[in-house]
């Protein structure tokens, strides 16, 4: 059996597989993708949210490749749904610019784009190879076994696995840590119709013209229906239903069964009336998608898109979380493979950031099965979500559109605390990606900065213009009284924040202050390199001088000048 050795090892060519590769191939890893299929290869999943091409684009370099490609637009989605037969929309422009907008996708087209530019940043893409198993050594992944198309068995060993199979989840069900989602326990029936005229406007409501590219989501008997258009006048056409029909669906047969749903719909006959069923495309059926990983990251692995978790299509989540976490994950596995297992942060930032952005649709989702079916029930949902785990106030209708755009999960939106860890010293806050530090102001910046550029040069520093660069020589802040530096301790307000950044290759690091009543203050962004982080650790009041020079290998006389400048800045006990 051929070996062979890499840095990274993907499973999967779909979006998230290839967004990981792709940002892991622009770092200079060596990188093997390994997809089972030949692409262009058939996908469902062709409704997107906002923000994906803006994503692509700066982080990998590939948006404008999708922007070109002839895709149609969305910018919003309707609804008819509950006893109220109204239709409803919602619109990206109400919150954003009006040339946010999204895409409807013909997912063989574009997963195909990602793919292929993917292996143009370098990443070795090889089709038609299906892994038959991740190895280990202990409990760290250490590569794969693939069986290629000629039936030849191959072996890669690498430092780091990314499972990016979607729902075969090829190391979740290996590692059993794969676990059904007991509350929405649906199956999908969809094909294809003609047709690129759709009269969305006859429906009434608030539905305009400039809707009819957008999906239309129709509740009915025991389901609901999606509409999606796509280009070349085709229309996809799926129902939704619970696995209890099941039965009904074996004893009227497939095809008798789809159509009884889709033309029973009297809003979704009146839309399909000029188009036609393509019968030369087979009706497909999905099931049991809403599932979950309990674990998502461990030694040398890593799980992302639908491998690591999928809710369901009602808010067309699924492309949006595989290309926003693929993107994540390539930078977790670049930040793990820079600073090595020590790195123990970077496993937590991804594991809490998945979990709550998994979180967001599921309950969304599980209100939207089980709640009365009134949209202003849906908007004070989303309102509270919004408001308990940001701590922002939005009318109710903004917050709902933020959450079904995507923005409020990817971080778009909003900095969002997504896990804090009270048993570390300074406490640390691990934001969602991708964190807007130019938004904030030059005097938040320079509340906590100042003193980072006292730290040692060859350390990372960060470069503030406003911020002038203090002689290190300086006996700014010098206190002569050692009694007065014994067990320094930080302010026990002050906080390290973990967060991600756009084009940044790392997993960052930064210190900032909040309040006491714990609301985070606006100045978060201050870097702090790993060493530095190690230092901000020992400031726990239980470490002398002595013990801090040597946990941290620095020498004494810059401890000294590191925690004079720090009490100079106000950020120490005293």
């Amino acid at each position: 059996m051929e070996i062979e050795y890499s840095d990274v090892v993907v499973v999967g060519g779909g979006p998230a597989g290839s967004c990981a590769a792709s940002f892991l191939s622009k770092q200079g890893r060596k990188v093997i993708l390994l997809e089972k299929e030949r692409f262009p290869r058939h996908h469902i999943g062709e409704s997107t949210l906002i923000g994906l091409t803006k994503l692509l684009e700066i982080e990998i370099g590939v948006g404008s490749k999708i922007a070109s490609a002839g895709f149609l637009l969305k910018t919003g989605a309707s609804y008819i749904w509950g006893n109220n037969r109204t239709p409803w929309s919602f619109h990206f422009w109400e919150v954003f610019e009006k040339d946010r907008v999204a895409y409807e996708v013909d997912r063989a087209k574009f997963d195909e784009i990602l793919l292929r530019h993917s292996s143009s940043l370098g990443t070795d893409v090889r089709e038609e190879s299906r892994v038959t198993r991740v190895l280990f050594d202990g409990k760290r992944a250490i590569g794969v076994n693939y069986i290629d198309s000629n039936s030849k068995k191959h072996t890669i060993l690498a430092k780091f696995t990314v499972d990016a199979s979607g729902l075969a989840a090829v190391l979740g069900s290996q590692l059993k840590v794969r676990r059904q989602y007991e509350r929405i326990r649906n199956i999908a029936i969809y094909g294809y119709w003609d047709g690129d005229n759709l009269p969305y406007d006859e429906l009434g409501g608030d539905i305009t013209p400039e809707d009819k590219t957008n999906i239309l989501v129709v509740a009915h008997e025991r389901c609901w229906i999606w509409v999606i258009p796509l280009a070349g006048q085709r229309i996809s056409v799926g129902i939704v239903f619970d696995i209890a029909d099941i039965p009904l669906l074996q004893a009227q047969g497939r095809s008798s069964f789809y159509m009884e749903k889709v033309l029973g719909c009297d809003e979704v006959k009146k839309v399909l009336r000029t188009s036609s069923f393509l019968k030369e495309e087979p009706l497909r059926i999905i099931q049991d998608w809403s599932q979950v990983s309990e674990e998502v990251i461990g030694p040398g692995y890593i799980l992302t898109g639908d491998a690591a978790a999928f809710v369901d299509p009602i808010l067309s989540s699924g492309v949006t979380l595989a290309v926003t976490f693929g993107i994540a994950a390539g930078r977790t596995v670049n930040t793990i493979l820079e600073y090595g297992e020590a790195a123990s942060w970077a496993y937590t930032w991804y594991k809490h950031a998945y979990t709550n952005a998994y979180n967001d649709f599921r309950r969304m989702a599980d209100f939207w099965y089980l709640g009365s079916g009134h949209k202003e029930d849906w908007f004070y949902i989303a309102y509270e979500q919004i408001r308990q785990t940001a701590r922002v106030e939005l009318d109710r209708r903004k917050a709902f559109i933020h959450l079904a755009s995507g923005t409020f999960t990817t971080g778009e939106f909003i900095d969002r605390e997504c896990y804090v860890d009270s048993k570390t010293f300074p406490i640390t806050v691990y934001f969602s990606p991708h964190s807007h530090y130019a938004f904030f102001s030059p005097n938040d910046r320079l509340q906590v900065a100042q003193h980072l550029t006292e730290f040692p040069e060859e350390l990372v520093k960060p470069t503030f213009e406003s911020v002038p660069a203090s002689d290190l020589d300086s006996n700014k802040g010098h206190n002569d009284n050692d009694q007065a530096l014994q067990n320094p301790k930080l302010l026990s307000n002050l906080r390290i924040g973990i967060y991600t950044r756009v084009k940044d290759p790392f997993i960052d690091i930064c210190c900032y202050l909040s309040q006491f009543e714990g609301e985070k203050t606006n100045g978060v962004y201050f870097p702090l390199s790993p060493s530095q982080l190690a230092f901000f650790r020992a400031l726990n009041g239980r470490n002398t001088l002595e013990e801090i020079s040597y946990k941290t290998r620095t020498p004494m006389r810059r401890v000294r000048k590191i925690i004079d400048n720090l009490m100079h800045e106000g950020l120490m006990e005293r």
